[in-house]
């Protein structure tokens, strides 16, 4: 896994479902979109007791036909599977009003993946409704998430190299770092912000402005409504959870 955030979060949820007596067994889906029915086979011969995924799965319109233990973190799959979420939108804004305090008038938000953009993610809605109440002026570009580190870069440098921004706000802590390296490689000290907040980039980037998704708390919430399904199939849960975030380095 490329994303520390995600690396952190499997780390937790392995070690919450050990703990209940169950192995947790990583798959990589390389962006892709996977059909359900890949799980299904594999829970029907018993060899996966249920699925904790942020991926976006194909679920039949009609729905699933058996009691299949699923649990979505970050994407709303289908309503009878229940998503954990992070407030989203609440930090965007948090992080938007906490740049504007501080006189930036030049904004360009980089978003790390166009899933983000296409539709626009509740972090760059929340982020667009303080620009728009304030009457801040922005523009909106986005990245390929599967692309190399170095074409990122060189996409960054073209969004950075002929506009004096003097704020980049960026949907996760890993394309905050790739803005700040172009941004010193140009000689430009904009502000720059991220979003997620693993311990990893805020060893590498203690100064950087970024909401704070706890996942600790995500992954045992996670594994307690994925247990809850395992142990009553018939369990009847809420759609979607949402956890509060924290802002980092707002001052």
């Amino acid at each position: 896994m490329r994303d520390p955030f995600y690396s952190e979060l499997f780390e937790y949820l392995a070690f919450y479902l050990q703990e209940k007596g169950y192995d947790c067994i990583l798959h990589l889906d390389h962006y892709q979109s996977q059909d359900i029915n890949y799980y299904l086979e594999r829970f029907k011969q018993k060899e996966i007791a249920g699925l904790i995924t942020s991926s976006p799965i194909k679920i039949p319109k009609k729905g699933l036909k058996i009691k299949f233990p699923i649990v979505s973190f970050d994407r709303k799959i289908s309503p009878q599977i229940p998503t954990v979420q992070s407030n989203n939108y609440d930090a965007g804004m948090q992080i938007a009003q906490s740049v504007l305090k501080q006189k930036k008038k030049k904004i360009i938000i980089i978003a790390g993946a166009k899933e983000d953009y296409y539709p626009i993610s509740d972090r760059i809605k929340g982020m667009i409704r303080v620009f728009n109440t304030f009457d801040s002026k922005f523009d909106l570009r986005s990245l390929s998430a599967s692309d190399s580190i170095i074409a990122k870069k060189i996409a960054i440098l073209q969004f950075l190299k002929d506009d004096k921004y003097d704020a980049i706000f960026c949907t996760d802590d890993i394309t905050a770092l790739l803005a700040k390296e172009c941004a010193d490689y140009l000689g430009k000290v904009p502000l720059i912000t991220g979003f997620d907040g693993s311990h990893l980039i805020q060893s590498l980037f203690p100064n950087l402005i970024s909401a704070r998704q706890h996942t600790k708390e995500i992954a045992e919430l996670m594994c307690d409504l994925l247990l809850r399904q395992i142990n009553d199939p018939s369990v009847s849960l809420e759609s979607v959870y949402t956890l509060p975030v924290s802002l980092i380095n707002q001052n």
